[in-house]
């Protein structure tokens, strides 16, 4: 039997993550799984080729850096969470300023439709304090804040649209605000505002497509990098031991007829490769999540 696996580690695994988790929560802690209350992840992400901010004033087209995540999500109470990753770069000379040693979020929200949510997630160019040539920061003040309503489309619209039973569709309305964001000459704005709504569709509950768009009611907060619409498709699996995969464009995409340059295109995507591991034996439980979440 795998060390990992043997009854004595399980054991002693989810004794310290309800150990820890007591203080916030004993009550609920003590009535989930150790799979319930602690999430591993491993994310492998191969982008395609975008525009380097750094020569995007000379057009050149380059290759983003790939980079492997690992990820631990914890959660105090049902519907809560404290996600941390830490990030690895494969081709260090491919890294930009931007891009981050680690990330995290912290939110509370129940996926469910018709339920608000919360999210506080940090994207931004943080670094360990042993990283050469860089000083360590953490830029508490560019920190994303959103919050959102989930909803589905009524029954009576689906039957209208003679939808399949194995198909569902929703999504999430949400409003952005961070305290600072960067801007394209390097200095700092203040006070961003941004508001979207994200469509999903699921099938069979794994097959999944997401379309996004956002809305900056002060024009001049969106920089060059910054998506009219972002777009998601891919297959998802929440249950422990799976892998997911899934097709992603949050670069700068434009509609038609903006005036303001972005750096998107059907070029610009990443793919993600996402395996969950699972701390306790047994078959795998069944989920019903969706694929709606905010990022």
């Amino acid at each position: 039997m795998d060390a990992a696996q043997s009854p004595r580690t399980r054991t002693t695994l989810r004794a310290l993550a309800l150990w820890a988790l007591a203080p916030m929560a004993p009550a609920a802690a003590a009535e989930r799984s150790l799979d319930e209350v602690l999430e591993l992840h491993a994310t492998a992400v191969l982008p395609a080729a975008t525009f380097d901010g750094a020569r995007e004033e000379l057009g050149e087209r380059v290759w983003t850096q790939p980079a492997v995540g690992l990820r631990a999500t914890v959660h105090p109470i049902e519907n809560s969470y404290i996600r941390f990753t830490t990030l690895f770069y494969p081709v260090p000379t491919l890294r930009e300023g931007w891009t981050p040693d680690f990330v995290y979020s912290v939110g509370y929200g129940d996926w469910r439709p018709r339920h608000a949510f919360f999210d506080h997630s940090n994207y931004t160019g943080s670094r360990w304090p042993w990283r050469e040539g860089s000083p360590p920061a953490v830029h508490w003040a560019l920190g994303l804040n959103t919050v959102g309503w989930r909803y589905e489309l009524p029954a009576g619209a689906m039957r209208a649209l003679h939808a399949p039973e194995q198909l569902w569709l929703g999504g999430a309305a949400m409003a952005h605000y961070a305290l600072a964001y960067g801007k394209i000459d390097g200095t700092e704005g203040q006070h961003l505002l941004a508001f979207s709504n994200n469509l999903s569709l699921s099938w069979r509950e794994h097959v999944f497509g997401e379309f996004r768009g956002y809305w900056y009611p002060i024009a001049e907060q969106q920089q060059v990098w910054d998506p009219d619409y972002t777009w998601s498709v891919g297959w998802m699996d929440w249950r422990p031991w799976s892998l997911s995969v899934r097709w992603s464009n949050y670069a700068g995409n434009r509609w038609a007829g903006h005036g303001l340059e972005g750096n998107g295109g059907l070029g610009t995507g990443a793919l993600f490769i996402d395996f969950k591991a699972g701390l306790q034996a047994g078959p795998r439980a069944s989920s019903s999540r969706r694929a709606s979440t905010p990022r």
